[in-house]
């Protein structure tokens, strides 16, 4: 017949129970979504990722040169959307950065492949957002907003 280990059950009083939830409380508490968004910003990994996929699609295209055609099929799997940007309005931050969303809309001005692509889905899911496809664009709707429109 098996032995069966029984383990060491111990009681607590009120005041440790109290003290335990209290630690319990402070460890669980949730991070903003700025710190969330700030998290994925500055994330030495997927930074890495990022600036690898940005160094081979300047290599694309480069060897594309010359071959306009080539190009332009580089330019519109991983390439950006200054028109539209113009259009609404948009320039560049200090740094040089462009707005990963047309602001009006919502439509996103990167392109499927581009290199931080996922940078923006990630910051969008934390946002509370959904990518969708409508009319061959992309636009980052709420949650909520699509349930209504389901509905």
């Amino acid at each position: 017949m098996p032995k069966l280990r029984v383990k060491n059950k111990v009681m607590l009083n009120e005041e440790s129970k109290l003290a335990n939830t209290d630690e319990l409380e402070d460890n669980s508490k949730k991070k903003t979504i700025e710190e969330r968004i700030a998290a994925v910003e500055n994330n030495p990994r997927l930074n890495r990722r990022i600036e690898r996929r940005y160094k081979r699609v300047e290599d694309k295209k480069e060897n594309a040169q010359g071959n306009p055609e080539k190009l332009q099929k580089i330019e519109k799997k991983y390439g950006y959307n200054y028109d539209a940007a113009i259009k609404s309005g948009g320039s560049p931050d200090e740094t040089g950065h462009w707005g990963s969303i047309e602001p009006n809309t919502g439509m996103l001005l990167k392109a499927k492949h581009h290199p931080s692509i996922m940078k923006t889905k990630k910051i969008e899911r934390i946002l509370g957002n959904k990518i969708v496809n409508k009319d061959g664009e992309k636009y980052s709707v709420p949650k909520k907003q699509l349930k209504i429109n389901i509905i």
